[in-house]
């Protein structure tokens, strides 16, 4: 029996030390941009410029990397050479149902999971490097924008390259169908 006993405590230390413990690190908070955040692709002045930003908190990294608008975001996790879906901590992208257009920065703007947002893309609003993919924490604020303003409602996983590439500016187009960070059949 004591034998058993103590077999049974091995497993479960061993179990216990191989998951960390159970315990998973809360995603960081999002942080507003102030006039010293420079965009991760382009470095612009992210607060500078309309438009739905961006930003993303790498694990072992306290400070997140600010995108001047979600095309550049998008552009950057779909590069080849990007932080991979285990390398990262958080994703954040306004939510412009709630968040002025013109000037996103001068007011508190609203930050939702980027995995989680509905973002319409192909509208005739500009960002701060033209064409953008603006982000909606709700599918009704999504739809409302669209018939406004056109394009077309997708989801996280429905961006990939060829889509970004597409947007007027938006790149070489290089590598059609990469898989987005974080998805099923992301890279290592």
């Amino acid at each position: 029996m004591t034998r058993n006993l103590f077999a049974a405590l091995s497993v479960a230390l061993l179990l216990l030390a191989c998951s960390g413990g159970g315990q998973r690190t809360a995603a960081p908070d999002p942080e507003a941009p102030d006039r010293s955040a420079a965009c991760a692709v382009c470095g612009m002045t992210v607060v500078d410029y309309p438009g739905p930003k961006a930003q993303l908190f790498l694990k072992g990294k306290s400070e997140p990397r600010h995108f001047c608008s979600t095309r550049d975001f998008f552009a950057y996790l779909l590069e080849g050479d990007s932080p991979r879906a285990h390398r990262i901590r958080a994703l954040y992208v306004n939510d412009m149902g709630v968040t002025p257009w013109d000037r996103p920065n001068k007011t508190d703007p609203a930050w939702i999971p980027a995995r989680e947002a509905f973002y319409v893309v192909g509208s005739d609003r500009r960002g701060a490097m033209g064409p953008t993919l603006a982000s909606f924490a709700g599918r009704s604020a999504a739809e409302a924008f669209r018939a406004d303003h056109g394009g077309e409602i997708r989801r996280f996983e429905d961006i990939d390259r060829a889509l970004v590439a597409d947007l007027p500016g938006g790149g070489s187009g290089e590598g059609h169908g990469a898989d987005m960070p974080g998805s099923s059949a992301a890279h290592p």
